[in-house]
Protein backbone atom coordinates (compact mmCIF):
# COMPACT_ATOMS: atom_id res chain seq x y z
CA UNK A 1 0.00 0.00 0.00
CA UNK A 2 3.25 2.56 0.71
CA UNK A 3 4.21 2.26 -2.43
CA UNK A 4 1.49 2.56 -4.36
CA UNK A 5 0.47 5.98 -2.48
CA UNK A 6 4.12 6.95 -3.05
CA UNK A 7 3.76 6.03 -6.89
CA UNK A 8 0.95 8.61 -6.47
CA UNK A 9 2.29 11.27 -5.01
CA UNK A 10 5.14 11.43 -7.92
CA UNK A 11 2.20 11.10 -10.43
CA UNK A 12 0.33 14.23 -8.64
CA UNK A 13 2.86 17.27 -10.71
CA UNK A 14 0.41 19.69 -10.57
CA UNK A 15 0.89 20.56 -6.68
CA UNK A 16 4.25 18.84 -5.96
CA UNK A 17 5.70 19.43 -9.21
CA UNK A 18 7.10 15.84 -9.59
CA UNK A 19 6.83 13.80 -12.63
CA UNK A 20 6.55 9.70 -11.72
CA UNK A 21 9.65 6.99 -12.85
CA UNK A 22 8.47 3.89 -14.47
CA UNK A 23 10.59 1.92 -12.65
CA UNK A 24 8.82 2.55 -9.48
CA UNK A 25 5.66 1.58 -10.25
CA UNK A 26 5.98 -1.58 -11.81
CA UNK A 27 4.47 -3.26 -8.84
CA UNK A 28 1.42 -1.52 -8.83
CA UNK A 29 -1.93 -3.17 -7.63
CA UNK A 30 -4.85 -2.05 -7.61
CA UNK A 31 -6.86 -0.28 -4.88
CA UNK A 32 -9.06 -2.13 -2.35
CA UNK A 33 -11.75 -0.59 -2.20
CA UNK A 34 -12.05 1.08 -5.81
CA UNK A 35 -13.56 4.15 -5.90
CA UNK A 36 -16.15 4.55 -8.65
CA UNK A 37 -14.61 8.11 -10.52
CA UNK A 38 -13.18 8.40 -13.65
CA UNK A 39 -9.39 9.17 -12.39
CA UNK A 40 -6.17 7.32 -12.51
CA UNK A 41 -5.38 4.19 -14.19
CA UNK A 42 -3.73 1.17 -13.85
CA UNK A 43 -0.73 2.38 -15.85
CA UNK A 44 1.25 5.42 -14.07
CA UNK A 45 4.32 4.92 -16.12
CA UNK A 46 2.26 5.53 -18.88
CA UNK A 47 1.48 9.08 -17.54
CA UNK A 48 -1.25 11.20 -18.77
CA UNK A 49 -3.54 14.91 -17.95
CA UNK A 50 -3.74 15.88 -14.59
CA UNK A 51 -5.41 19.26 -13.42
CA UNK A 52 -5.64 21.20 -9.93
CA UNK A 53 -7.21 23.95 -8.48
CA UNK A 54 -6.60 26.24 -5.92
CA UNK A 55 -7.36 29.00 -3.63
CA UNK A 56 -5.35 31.80 -2.60
CA UNK A 57 -4.97 34.36 0.17
CA UNK A 58 -2.12 36.56 -0.41
CA UNK A 59 -0.89 39.95 0.36
CA UNK A 60 1.30 42.81 -1.59
CA UNK A 61 3.35 45.71 -1.28
CA UNK A 62 1.35 49.16 -1.48
CA UNK A 63 4.01 51.41 -2.80
CA UNK A 64 1.89 54.74 -1.43
CA UNK A 65 3.76 56.88 0.52
CA UNK A 66 2.94 60.28 2.25
CA UNK A 67 1.71 63.05 -0.17
CA UNK A 68 -0.63 65.81 1.52
CA UNK A 69 -3.71 66.09 -1.44
CA UNK A 70 -6.27 68.70 0.41
CA UNK A 71 -6.44 71.37 3.09
CA UNK A 72 -9.74 72.53 4.96
CA UNK A 73 -10.02 76.73 3.42
CA UNK A 74 -9.53 78.35 0.26
CA UNK A 75 -7.83 80.72 -1.05
CA UNK A 76 -9.54 83.94 -2.20
CA UNK A 77 -8.46 83.74 -6.29
CA UNK A 78 -9.07 87.00 -7.03
CA UNK A 79 -10.03 88.79 -4.01
CA UNK A 80 -14.13 88.77 -4.40
CA UNK A 81 -14.65 87.48 -1.26
CA UNK A 82 -12.75 90.55 0.70
CA UNK A 83 -14.25 92.59 -1.50
CA UNK A 84 -17.93 91.28 -0.57
CA UNK A 85 -17.14 91.56 2.90
CA UNK A 86 -16.30 95.16 2.36
CA UNK A 87 -19.34 95.60 0.38
CA UNK A 88 -21.69 94.19 2.95
CA UNK A 89 -20.14 96.77 5.77
CA UNK A 90 -20.15 100.18 3.67
CA UNK A 91 -24.19 99.27 2.96
CA UNK A 92 -25.26 98.22 5.76
CA UNK A 93 -22.91 100.43 8.74
CA UNK A 94 -21.91 102.74 6.08
CA UNK A 95 -17.82 101.97 7.53
CA UNK A 96 -15.23 102.35 4.76
CA UNK A 97 -12.88 100.13 5.68
CA UNK A 98 -8.94 100.71 4.24
CA UNK A 99 -7.47 97.38 3.80
CA UNK A 100 -6.64 96.43 0.83
CA UNK A 101 -8.17 93.59 -1.16
CA UNK A 102 -5.51 91.20 -1.64
CA UNK A 103 -5.73 88.57 -4.18
CA UNK A 104 -4.39 85.22 -3.24
CA UNK A 105 -5.36 85.40 0.41
CA UNK A 106 -5.99 82.13 2.34
CA UNK A 107 -9.00 81.42 4.17
CA UNK A 108 -9.40 78.57 6.90
CA UNK A 109 -7.14 76.63 9.41
CA UNK A 110 -5.72 75.22 6.67
CA UNK A 111 -5.71 71.04 8.59
CA UNK A 112 -4.75 68.92 6.61
CA UNK A 113 -7.86 67.06 5.24
CA UNK A 114 -6.46 64.37 2.48
CA UNK A 115 -3.72 62.53 2.15
CA UNK A 116 -2.60 60.22 -0.17
CA UNK A 117 -1.16 57.84 2.60
CA UNK A 118 -5.10 56.92 3.48
CA UNK A 119 -5.13 54.54 1.01
CA UNK A 120 -1.84 52.97 1.41
CA UNK A 121 -2.95 50.25 3.99
CA UNK A 122 -3.50 48.35 5.93
CA UNK A 123 -1.92 45.44 3.40
CA UNK A 124 -5.35 42.93 4.06
CA UNK A 125 -4.96 39.70 2.31
CA UNK A 126 -6.79 39.31 -0.69
CA UNK A 127 -8.50 35.38 -2.11
CA UNK A 128 -7.46 35.00 -5.41
CA UNK A 129 -6.83 30.86 -7.27
CA UNK A 130 -4.58 29.38 -9.64
CA UNK A 131 -5.23 27.11 -11.78
CA UNK A 132 -3.11 23.60 -13.40
CA UNK A 133 -3.56 21.81 -16.47
CA UNK A 134 -0.65 19.40 -17.14
CA UNK A 135 0.40 16.12 -19.18
CA UNK A 136 3.09 14.15 -18.12
CA UNK A 137 4.95 11.79 -20.71
CA UNK A 138 6.33 8.28 -20.61
CA UNK A 139 10.03 9.59 -20.18
CA UNK A 140 9.11 11.39 -17.14
CA UNK A 141 8.86 14.84 -18.48
CA UNK A 142 5.79 16.65 -17.66
CA UNK A 143 4.83 20.08 -19.48
CA UNK A 144 2.13 22.55 -17.05
CA UNK A 145 0.29 25.40 -17.96
CA UNK A 146 -0.42 27.75 -14.77
CA UNK A 147 -2.50 30.44 -14.21
CA UNK A 148 -2.99 32.53 -11.02
CA UNK A 149 -5.23 35.77 -10.48
CA UNK A 150 -6.00 37.97 -7.41
CA UNK A 151 -8.88 39.42 -6.77
CA UNK A 152 -8.82 43.37 -7.11
CA UNK A 153 -8.23 45.24 -4.32
CA UNK A 154 -9.21 48.47 -3.52
CA UNK A 155 -8.94 51.27 -0.70
CA UNK A 156 -10.32 54.58 -0.76
CA UNK A 157 -10.57 57.44 1.57
CA UNK A 158 -13.13 60.42 1.43
CA UNK A 159 -12.98 64.51 2.73
CA UNK A 160 -16.11 65.73 3.32
CA UNK A 161 -17.23 69.19 4.61
CA UNK A 162 -17.21 68.43 8.12
CA UNK A 163 -14.41 66.45 9.44
CA UNK A 164 -13.48 64.48 12.69
CA UNK A 165 -13.82 67.42 15.10
CA UNK A 166 -17.26 68.12 14.03
CA UNK A 167 -16.46 71.49 13.98
CA UNK A 168 -16.86 73.97 10.69
CA UNK A 169 -13.89 76.50 11.76
CA UNK A 170 -13.78 80.02 12.32
CA UNK A 171 -16.79 81.70 10.66
CA UNK A 172 -17.40 78.08 9.06
CA UNK A 173 -13.94 78.54 6.70
CA UNK A 174 -13.25 75.15 7.28
CA UNK A 175 -16.54 73.58 5.50
CA UNK A 176 -14.27 74.09 2.66
CA UNK A 177 -11.78 72.11 0.63
CA UNK A 178 -8.89 73.22 -1.32
CA UNK A 179 -6.10 70.96 -3.20
CA UNK A 180 -3.04 73.40 -4.72
CA UNK A 181 -3.91 72.53 -8.62
CA UNK A 182 -3.18 74.80 -11.07
CA UNK A 183 -2.72 75.64 -14.93
CA UNK A 184 -6.52 74.66 -15.37
CA UNK A 185 -8.53 75.91 -18.36
CA UNK A 186 -11.57 78.00 -17.79
CA UNK A 187 -13.94 74.68 -17.90
CA UNK A 188 -12.31 73.77 -13.96
CA UNK A 189 -13.26 76.88 -13.09
CA UNK A 190 -16.35 75.25 -10.70
CA UNK A 191 -19.73 76.85 -10.02
CA UNK A 192 -20.47 80.52 -10.12
CA UNK A 193 -21.81 80.60 -6.51
CA UNK A 194 -18.99 79.43 -4.51
CA UNK A 195 -19.45 80.70 -1.13
CA UNK A 196 -21.93 83.02 1.11
CA UNK A 197 -20.71 85.99 3.17
CA UNK A 198 -23.04 86.79 5.63
CA UNK A 199 -22.37 89.64 8.11
CA UNK A 200 -23.98 90.74 11.49
CA UNK A 201 -21.98 93.72 12.98
CA UNK A 202 -19.47 95.49 11.79
CA UNK A 203 -16.51 93.82 10.75
CA UNK A 204 -17.80 90.13 11.76
CA UNK A 205 -18.52 87.93 8.79
CA UNK A 206 -18.65 84.64 8.63
CA UNK A 207 -17.90 82.80 5.47
CA UNK A 208 -20.19 79.84 4.57
CA UNK A 209 -22.13 77.13 2.25
CA UNK A 210 -25.62 78.10 4.21
CA UNK A 211 -25.97 80.99 5.96
CA UNK A 212 -26.13 81.35 9.64
CA UNK A 213 -29.96 82.20 9.84
CA UNK A 214 -32.28 84.68 8.07
CA UNK A 215 -32.15 87.53 11.21
CA UNK A 216 -33.72 90.70 10.56
CA UNK A 217 -30.38 92.61 11.26
CA UNK A 218 -28.11 90.16 9.03
CA UNK A 219 -26.98 90.57 5.92
CA UNK A 220 -25.73 87.64 2.93
CA UNK A 221 -23.90 88.09 -0.48
CA UNK A 222 -23.18 84.94 -2.67
CA UNK A 223 -19.50 85.47 -4.17
CA UNK A 224 -17.67 83.22 -6.63
CA UNK A 225 -14.69 84.02 -4.89
CA UNK A 226 -12.36 80.95 -4.71
CA UNK A 227 -12.11 79.72 -8.19
CA UNK A 228 -11.26 76.37 -9.45
CA UNK A 229 -13.59 73.11 -8.82
CA UNK A 230 -10.46 72.05 -6.28
CA UNK A 231 -10.37 75.86 -4.06
CA UNK A 232 -13.78 75.72 -2.14
CA UNK A 233 -14.37 72.05 -2.96
CA UNK A 234 -17.36 70.29 -1.06
CA UNK A 235 -15.90 66.04 -1.37
CA UNK A 236 -12.91 64.28 -2.60
CA UNK A 237 -12.75 61.09 -2.99
CA UNK A 238 -9.19 58.48 -3.56
CA UNK A 239 -9.44 55.39 -4.32
CA UNK A 240 -6.27 52.68 -4.99
CA UNK A 241 -6.80 49.50 -6.95
CA UNK A 242 -4.54 47.14 -7.50
CA UNK A 243 -4.79 43.78 -9.63
CA UNK A 244 -2.32 40.82 -10.36
CA UNK A 245 -2.26 37.61 -12.66
CA UNK A 246 0.78 35.76 -13.87
CA UNK A 247 0.99 32.63 -16.98
CA UNK A 248 3.28 30.20 -17.55
CA UNK A 249 4.45 27.19 -19.00
CA UNK A 250 6.28 24.82 -17.01
CA UNK A 251 8.77 21.94 -17.54
CA UNK A 252 9.05 19.91 -14.70
CA UNK A 253 12.74 17.85 -15.54
CA UNK A 254 13.36 14.89 -12.98
CA UNK A 255 17.26 15.00 -11.99
CA UNK A 256 17.27 12.56 -8.64
CA UNK A 257 15.28 10.41 -7.00
CA UNK A 258 15.71 7.72 -4.41
CA UNK A 259 13.21 5.07 -2.50
CA UNK A 260 11.54 8.47 -0.44
CA UNK A 261 12.67 11.62 -1.81
CA UNK A 262 13.06 13.35 -5.59
CA UNK A 263 14.21 15.81 -7.43
CA UNK A 264 13.26 17.70 -10.66
CA UNK A 265 14.23 21.05 -12.64
CA UNK A 266 11.95 24.07 -13.52
CA UNK A 267 12.23 25.95 -16.54
CA UNK A 268 9.59 28.03 -19.30
CA UNK A 269 7.99 30.88 -20.28
CA UNK A 270 6.38 33.38 -17.34
CA UNK A 271 4.59 35.93 -17.58
CA UNK A 272 3.10 38.36 -14.43
CA UNK A 273 0.74 41.81 -14.69
CA UNK A 274 1.24 44.31 -12.09
CA UNK A 275 -1.51 46.68 -12.52
CA UNK A 276 -2.22 49.99 -10.27
CA UNK A 277 -4.47 52.77 -10.06
CA UNK A 278 -4.62 55.64 -8.28
CA UNK A 279 -8.29 58.07 -8.21
CA UNK A 280 -9.22 61.34 -7.49
CA UNK A 281 -12.30 62.71 -7.60
CA UNK A 282 -13.37 66.39 -6.50
CA UNK A 283 -16.79 67.55 -6.56
CA UNK A 284 -17.93 71.43 -6.30
CA UNK A 285 -21.26 71.91 -4.89
CA UNK A 286 -22.87 75.51 -6.00
CA UNK A 287 -24.73 77.33 -3.09
CA UNK A 288 -27.67 79.23 -2.51
CA UNK A 289 -28.04 82.32 -4.60
CA UNK A 290 -28.01 85.81 -2.64
CA UNK A 291 -27.65 89.24 -3.38
CA UNK A 292 -27.94 92.17 -1.45
CA UNK A 293 -29.02 95.60 -2.87
CA UNK A 294 -28.28 99.03 -1.76
CA UNK A 295 -32.02 99.59 -0.36
CA UNK A 296 -31.48 96.19 2.00
CA UNK A 297 -33.63 94.00 -0.11
CA UNK A 298 -32.67 90.33 -0.29
CA UNK A 299 -33.51 87.95 -2.76
CA UNK A 300 -32.75 84.09 -2.76
CA UNK A 301 -32.50 80.92 -4.97
CA UNK A 302 -32.89 78.00 -3.66
CA UNK A 303 -32.96 75.97 -6.92
CA UNK A 304 -29.17 76.44 -7.22
CA UNK A 305 -28.35 74.93 -3.88
CA UNK A 306 -26.83 71.70 -3.60
CA UNK A 307 -26.40 70.96 -6.87
CA UNK A 308 -23.08 69.97 -8.84
CA UNK A 309 -23.19 69.55 -12.53
CA UNK A 310 -20.81 67.48 -14.60
CA UNK A 311 -18.95 70.49 -15.35
CA UNK A 312 -18.42 70.63 -11.19
CA UNK A 313 -16.78 67.76 -10.89
CA UNK A 314 -13.03 66.48 -11.91
CA UNK A 315 -11.21 63.37 -11.69
CA UNK A 316 -7.65 62.30 -11.89
CA UNK A 317 -6.18 59.17 -12.88
CA UNK A 318 -2.51 58.07 -12.48
CA UNK A 319 -2.09 53.89 -13.70
CA UNK A 320 0.96 51.96 -13.83
CA UNK A 321 0.71 48.74 -15.29
CA UNK A 322 4.11 46.37 -15.12
CA UNK A 323 4.05 43.65 -17.74
CA UNK A 324 6.87 41.19 -16.93
CA UNK A 325 8.00 39.15 -19.81
CA UNK A 326 10.90 36.29 -19.20
CA UNK A 327 12.45 32.65 -18.49
CA UNK A 328 12.25 30.99 -15.60
CA UNK A 329 14.02 28.42 -14.05
CA UNK A 330 13.92 27.03 -10.42
CA UNK A 331 14.46 23.74 -8.43
CA UNK A 332 12.18 21.38 -6.13
CA UNK A 333 12.17 18.35 -4.24
CA UNK A 334 9.23 16.16 -2.78
CA UNK A 335 9.69 13.63 0.47
CA UNK A 336 7.24 11.09 1.02
CA UNK A 337 7.34 11.39 5.01
CA UNK A 338 5.07 8.57 5.55
CA UNK A 339 1.34 7.08 5.61
CA UNK A 340 -0.15 9.22 2.75
CA UNK A 341 1.81 12.46 3.67
CA UNK A 342 4.43 14.25 1.95
CA UNK A 343 6.29 18.12 1.97
CA UNK A 344 7.52 19.69 -1.77
CA UNK A 345 9.42 22.78 -1.60
CA UNK A 346 9.88 25.08 -4.76
CA UNK A 347 12.47 27.58 -5.17
CA UNK A 348 12.21 29.80 -8.58
CA UNK A 349 14.08 33.19 -10.14
CA UNK A 350 13.45 35.07 -12.97
CA UNK A 351 14.59 37.84 -15.27
CA UNK A 352 12.46 40.13 -17.43
CA UNK A 353 12.13 42.73 -19.34
CA UNK A 354 9.50 44.62 -17.51
CA UNK A 355 7.07 47.18 -20.24
CA UNK A 356 5.63 49.47 -17.72
CA UNK A 357 2.65 51.79 -19.37
CA UNK A 358 2.18 54.85 -17.46
CA UNK A 359 -0.75 56.94 -18.01
CA UNK A 360 -1.62 60.28 -15.61
CA UNK A 361 -4.81 62.42 -16.68
CA UNK A 362 -6.99 65.12 -15.73
CA UNK A 363 -10.61 64.96 -16.54
CA UNK A 364 -13.96 67.02 -16.10
CA UNK A 365 -16.76 65.26 -15.10
CA UNK A 366 -18.84 65.62 -18.39
CA UNK A 367 -15.26 63.83 -20.66
CA UNK A 368 -15.29 67.10 -22.73
CA UNK A 369 -11.71 67.74 -21.83
CA UNK A 370 -8.84 66.06 -20.01
CA UNK A 371 -5.32 66.72 -19.92
CA UNK A 372 -3.05 63.80 -19.84
CA UNK A 373 0.45 62.28 -20.61
CA UNK A 374 0.95 58.93 -21.77
CA UNK A 375 4.17 57.05 -22.08
CA UNK A 376 6.26 53.26 -22.46
CA UNK A 377 9.49 52.36 -20.54
CA UNK A 378 11.88 49.28 -20.66
CA UNK A 379 13.24 48.00 -17.80
CA UNK A 380 14.39 45.24 -16.25
CA UNK A 381 12.93 43.14 -13.04
CA UNK A 382 13.46 40.02 -11.31
CA UNK A 383 11.55 37.88 -9.31
CA UNK A 384 12.69 35.12 -6.71
CA UNK A 385 9.57 32.85 -5.26
CA UNK A 386 9.71 30.22 -2.67
CA UNK A 387 6.60 27.48 -2.56
CA UNK A 388 6.31 25.20 0.85
CA UNK A 389 3.29 22.55 0.61
CA UNK A 390 1.88 20.00 2.68
CA UNK A 391 0.35 16.91 0.87
CA UNK A 392 -1.82 14.26 1.54
CA UNK A 393 -3.43 11.67 -0.85
CA UNK A 394 -6.65 10.23 0.59
CA UNK A 395 -7.27 8.06 -2.51
CA UNK A 396 -5.32 7.13 -5.39
CA UNK A 397 -5.80 10.15 -8.48
CA UNK A 398 -6.67 12.72 -5.54
CA UNK A 399 -3.95 14.95 -3.56
CA UNK A 400 -5.15 17.70 -1.14
CA UNK A 401 -2.54 20.09 -0.18
CA UNK A 402 -1.99 23.20 2.07
CA UNK A 403 1.13 25.59 1.49
CA UNK A 404 2.81 28.89 2.10
CA UNK A 405 4.05 31.49 -0.93
CA UNK A 406 6.89 33.79 -0.87
CA UNK A 407 7.12 36.13 -3.63
CA UNK A 408 9.47 38.81 -4.41
CA UNK A 409 9.68 41.36 -7.30
CA UNK A 410 12.78 43.40 -7.43
CA UNK A 411 13.29 46.93 -9.64
CA UNK A 412 9.46 47.54 -10.72
CA UNK A 413 7.97 50.78 -11.25
CA UNK A 414 5.58 52.62 -9.26
CA UNK A 415 4.34 55.79 -8.52
CA UNK A 416 3.93 56.59 -4.97
CA UNK A 417 3.20 59.90 -5.17
CA UNK A 418 1.18 59.81 -7.39
CA UNK A 419 0.06 63.27 -8.20
CA UNK A 420 1.19 66.24 -10.44
CA UNK A 421 -0.65 69.39 -9.56
CA UNK A 422 0.29 71.01 -12.39
CA UNK A 423 -2.25 70.42 -15.00
CA UNK A 424 -0.56 72.51 -17.68
CA UNK A 425 2.62 70.14 -17.78
CA UNK A 426 1.36 66.72 -16.44
CA UNK A 427 4.71 64.85 -15.29
CA UNK A 428 3.77 62.97 -12.00
CA UNK A 429 7.46 60.79 -10.93
CA UNK A 430 7.00 56.89 -11.45
CA UNK A 431 9.90 55.68 -9.62
CA UNK A 432 12.05 52.51 -10.31
CA UNK A 433 13.42 50.42 -8.80
CA UNK A 434 10.15 49.66 -6.70
CA UNK A 435 10.63 46.25 -4.15
CA UNK A 436 7.22 44.45 -3.63
CA UNK A 437 6.48 41.60 -1.56
CA UNK A 438 3.48 38.68 -2.12
CA UNK A 439 3.15 36.66 0.69
CA UNK A 440 0.15 34.19 1.78
CA UNK A 441 -1.46 31.13 1.64
CA UNK A 442 -2.72 28.41 -0.81
CA UNK A 443 -4.98 25.20 -0.40
CA UNK A 444 -6.33 22.77 -3.04
CA UNK A 445 -7.34 19.35 -4.77
CA UNK A 446 -5.78 17.87 -7.65
CA UNK A 447 -6.91 15.19 -10.19
CA UNK A 448 -5.18 12.40 -12.15
CA UNK A 449 -7.10 11.13 -15.21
Amino acid sequence: MRSRIFCLGLMLTAVIGLTPGAARCQDYSPPDPVFPLPIYHERPEMGGFYAAGNFLLMRQTNPLKEQPIAVRGFVDTFGNVQATERYLNDINFGIFQPNPVIPGLFFGSGTLALDVNQVSGPNSYQPGFRVNLGWKFRNDLDIEFSWSHLFTKKTSATAAPIGNTLNGGDGGLDSFLFAPVYNWPTNYVGPVDKAIVTIDTPGAFTIGRLPIDFLPDQAFQTTAGPAGIWNGAQLMTIQFTQRYDDFEIIARIPIYENERCRCYGLFGPRHVQLWERFWWRTVDIAVEESVFTATGAQTFNFATSGQAGPTDQATYTNIVSNRLYGPLFGLGSDVYVGHGFGINLDLRCAPYIDVVKERAKYELGDHSTAAQRARTDYTMAYELTGRLNLTWYPIEGVELRFGYELQNFFNTVSSPRPIDFNMGSLTPTWDKGTYRLFDGFSAGISLIF
